[in-house]
């Protein structure tokens, strides 16, 4: 993982180095949303780790009689993005039609802030808690935020790509894209690790908050991520996009 790190840092230092002064102000914006898009695959590895064991440990997975399994809870993701998906292009259509869509550092910044909504949803579960263990309902509305969250951000990855980088560079830097989501998810399964479970404690009421005092701080880290993605949307709409970078090299 280190050496995709450091091979990422490489090639768009030599772009950086060959390209024209536009092209190297569209390669600043494509870092800026990848190093984002990588925040929040640590987010979004979340539900194959710390999310996965704490249904198992700490949700009621009874619904309607029928005993949901722990991995299966990873469903509500797919669910979740077959609903949210159809207004929300209706909403992007309908917005762009007046011209008042809006910028796409702009949707990744309330992206982040609508992931941060999920997490603490996971995190004040815990309060609501009888014997260890929360309501189902608990993780159908984690999951709906954190969906909707990875539509504004991960969803519009590769339009950054497209929007930014030259019709030569497209190809290559999507697979550039690629490789900092894969180290992205590492870091996330990393992230996973804080909320171990000591070997031996099998007791729900003592596991419960370890699950919720991580994803409390994963909620509080996404707050940064959306401070952070809100302080750049004025840089990133000075920034040229690609139609702008072509028509000035033709």
């Amino acid at each position: 993982m280190a050496l995709a790190f450091v091979v990422m840092v490489v090639i768009f230092g030599l772009m950086m180095r060959r390209g024209s002064e536009r092209e190297r102000k569209g390669l600043w914006a494509v870092i800026i949303l990848t190093a984002e898009a990588m925040l929040f695959f640590i987010f979004y590895q979340q539900m194959s780790t710390s999310l996965t064991l704490f249904s198992l440990r700490n949700v009621d997975l009874d619904l309607f009689g029928y005993q949901v399994p722990a991995g299966q809870v990873q469903a509500l993701n797919p669910i979740w993005i077959f609903i949210l998906s159809p207004p929300l292009a209706w909403l992007y259509n309908r917005l762009g039609k007046k011209g008042e869509d809006f910028h796409i550092s702009t949707k990744f910044a309330i992206g982040f802030a609508i992931l941060s909504l999920g997490f603490f949803l996971y995190g004040i579960s815990g309060r609501f808690a009888e014997n260890g263990k929360v309501s189902f309902s608990w993780m159908v509305a984690g999951y709906a935020f954190q969906s909707l969250g990875e539509l504004l951000i991960s969803g519009l990855g590769l339009a950054v790509v497209a929007r930014y980088v030259a019709p030569s560079l497209r190809g290559f830097l999507m697979g550039v894209y690629f490789l900092s989501t894969g180290l992205s998810q590492y870091l996330g399964s990393f992230v996973a690790t804080y909320a171990s479970v000591p070997e031996g404690v099998t007791s729900p009421v003592q596991s419960l908050p370890l699950y919720t005092s991580l994803f409390i701080k994963l909620g509080f880290v996404a707050v940064i991520g959306t401070a952070i993605a809100a302080a750049l949307i004025p840089l990133m709409k000075r920034l040229p996009e690609a139609g702008a970078i072509e028509e000035h090299a033709s």
